[in-house]
Order: structure tokens, then sequence, then C-alpha cells
């Protein structure tokens, strides 16, 4: 099967719209740990945030906390705020933080040196990209990984979907045609190239690595 991928297709994920204490989205939450740890998603965060590991951290989307809970564990001495739409998980204690809100709106409050997203920004139309991109200029570093729009990884979405709930099988494929290309998150996020060093490069299990540093 073919898929015209040129353009970004944004859907509404069904994960976005659960209570967190239902149990749909407790599999769900499950399942995406699952695909975190195919990816290796957070593990090439962790590694990447070595070097800079005495900063302070904001991760946005941050979900069910796995990733800043993650991070704590390996880097103890990190400062790290999540940011996201619903309340901090049950399990969330200092010294991790959390702002609750509007990303366009929260990512103003959080001050730190450094911002991360793991899957996070291909919700975002490029209306909104652009106007985080504003408020991402004061950081000094930025650490993505977003999905790869392309056929490879969407058809290999398709394979797992009898290994995932219900709410992954549809949402996986949305997100990867909601993701992004080689080139196409700089652009989006409008960093300037004599701004900022920006590293990208695709996995072969289909994911977009971004490492911007402010010059």
């Amino acid at each position: 099967m073919l898929w015209d991928l040129s353009d970004r297709i944004i859907e509404t994920e069904v994960i976005d719209h659960l209570d967190a204490s239902e149990h749909i989205a407790v599999r769900s939450r499950r399942d995406l740990r699952l695909i975190d740890s195919f990816l290796g998603n957070s593990r090439w965060i962790t590694r990447k945030l070595k070097p800079l590991r005495m900063g302070s951290v904001v991760e946005l989307g941050a979900g069910d906390g796995h990733l800043a809970r993650y991070l704590s564990r390996i880097y103890p001495q990190l400062d790290i705020i999540g940011l996201d739409l619903v309340p901090p998980p049950v399990n969330w204690v200092d010294p991790l933080r959390w702002i609750q809100g509007d990303l366009m709106e929260t990512v103003r409050e959080a001050t730190a040196s450094i911002c991360i997203g793991s899957l996070v920004l291909h919700h975002f139309d490029r209306n909104k990209l652009g106007n985080l991109g504003v408020h991402l200029q004061r950081f000094s570093t930025l650490i993505f990984s977003e999905p790869h729009r392309h056929c490879q990884p969407l058809t290999g979405s398709y394979f797992l979907q009898p290994f995932m709930g219900k709410v992954v099988r549809h949402d996986m494929p949305a997100s990867i045609k909601a993701g992004f290309q080689v080139g196409e998150l700089a652009e989006l996020l409008r960093l300037n190239n004599s701004q900022w060093a920006i590293e990208e490069y695709v996995t072969i299990r289909g994911t977009i690595r971004f490492i911007a540093q402010r010059l």
C-alpha cells in the first residue's frame, strides 16, 4: 500500500481525550511505554543530557511522567519540570515539579536551560509550532524525538497493531502521518541557522532525532 505523506495530516488522537484513571487509558500508557522502549527515545534523550546533566530541564507533554522519572533516577541532581494539560501522575513526588495547563502558556512559566520532548510536537499544526518556537528561543538546548513521516514506519505501525490496545492502534499511524521529515522541525519552530547549531537524523526504527544548541 502506498500513502501520500508529502504533507502532514493532523488527526485528533484518542489518548488526548481520555481520563487518566480509565482502564483504557492505563492500557494505552502501558502500550506507549513499550513503544518508547522499542524506539529508544527515553534512552537517547538521557544519553544526550549526560554532558548537560547539571542544568535544569523542561519536558513538553510529560504525560504519565515516565521520561521525567527515568531522568531523575539517572541524574538525581537535575532540576526537572513536567508540562502537560493533565494533572501530575499520582506517584509524582518532589523534587520533580509539574505545571498543568495549555503548553503554549505553561512553557512561558517554566524556567530552565534545556527543553526536551518525546513524541509531542507532532500534535501541533504549523501555526502552533511557530508560536511555540518563539518561546523556545530562550532555552540553550532543545532535544526532541518525533515520528518520521515515511511509509516504512507507517507500514510497521500496522504490523504492531495486534499487540496494542485499540487506542494506540488508532493513534500510532495517526502520529506518523502528523510527523516530520528532515529539515521541517527547524523551519516550523522558526530556528535560525545563524543562531542555532542543529543536528538531525532519522533512525532505522522510524524516528526523527533533533538537537538544537544556541550558538
